[in-house]
């Protein structure tokens, strides 16, 4: 993959399966080359019942990136987990 625009109309969701973040287990965008600019809506959507705890992972793996995403939703997390989603670089840790 080369260079990834998000628009300002496009949602992304990412999906976490589970609580470990082990290979295959969550949705990456990856390039060892290109740049992401961001924009639009980000999902990051959890299985309902896991507790995801002390753990950071990088949905978006690229050389540059720019941009911020207009807005943020988490579902299927406990009312009582920290989120905080980082884009320099771009990791969520619950």
């Amino acid at each position: 993959m080369g260079n990834l625009g998000l628009a300002s109309a496009t949602t992304s969701d990412f999906q976490f399966t589970l609580a470990s973040f082990a290979a295959g287990s969550y949705d990456l965008a990856r390039s060892t080359t290109g740049a992401v600019a961001f924009d639009g809506t980000l999902n990051l959507l959890f299985n309902s019942g896991t507790t995801y705890t002390n753990a950071s992972v990088r949905i978006f793996d690229f050389a540059g990136y720019s941009g911020s995403f207009t807005s943020v939703n988490f579902s299927g997390l406990a009312t009582n987990q920290r989120r905080r989603l980082s884009t320099r670089p771009p990791a969520w840790s619950p």
